[in-house]
């Protein structure tokens, strides 16, 4: 996915969300940090990003993240814990394989927004 569509993707979701919503964005690669940096310019949410690499999310913080978490396997659970259990109004996810996307569902409430970036998972 080139980084145009990034930019659309964030900031199509940035138009949704209001003060006090949150964001679960799943992968802080290369696209996750075009993602976070546009989410944080366009948005008032909450950042949460997921990455299995500790360096990724670490950086992922330092430009626009709110909070990170390392996808261990305790992500979900440690997602719902930084949104205080009630979950993101919005996830997407720039990996789209492995589980990530039905992960990305879990924390979120019933009724909120998922957008697979990639090919969805078989």
């Amino acid at each position: 996915m080139p980084g145009p569509t990034v930019y659309h993707a964030a900031a199509k979701a940035a138009r949704r969300l209001r003060p006090g919503d949150r964001r679960v964005m799943i992968g802080a690669g290369g696209l996750g940090h075009i993602g976070i940096q546009v989410l944080a310019a366009l948005s008032p949410a909450e950042i949460v990003v997921v990455d299995r690499n500790p360096q990724a999310v670490k950086l992922a913080e330092s430009i626009g993240a709110h909070h990170g978490a390392a996808a261990d396997g305790g992500h979900v659970d440690r997602v719902l814990e930084l949104t205080g259990g009630k979950g993101a109004e919005q996830v997407i996810d720039f990996v789209g394989e492995n589980g990530s996307t039905s992960e990305g569902i879990r924390t979120m409430p019933v009724g909120s927004a998922a957008a697979p970036s990639s090919s969805p998972e078989q």
